[in-house]
């Protein structure tokens, strides 16, 4: 049986963890909303988002802009996970 390859999906979607969440929240969260047909990208943590939250928005910012650079889109709807969504 040979596996059918689907096209990369072309709606992103940014996910943003909140403070002290672990990696799997946003993995969770990720494959929900790849099944629905979004590209999900996760803005890396930096010691679980503890720390100065102008860095976190400044790696918030790179990945959206990687986002949209890959997709060509023009917006990506962010899902903030507690802290996550103040950041967003």
């Amino acid at each position: 049986m040979c596996a059918r390859l689907l096209p990369e999906p072309t709606k992103p979607l940014v996910i943003i963890n909140g403070l002290g969440a672990p990696r799997a929240a946003s993995q969770a969260y990720g494959v929900f909303f790849r099944a629905r047909g979004y590209r999900v990208y996760v803005v890396p943590q930096k010691f679980l988002n503890f720390g100065d939250i102008r860095a976190s928005a400044r790696r918030t910012d790179d990945v959206v802009s990687r986002a949209l650079a890959r997709t060509g889109a023009e917006r990506t709807p962010l899902i903030g996970i507690s802290l996550g969504g103040l950041i967003g």
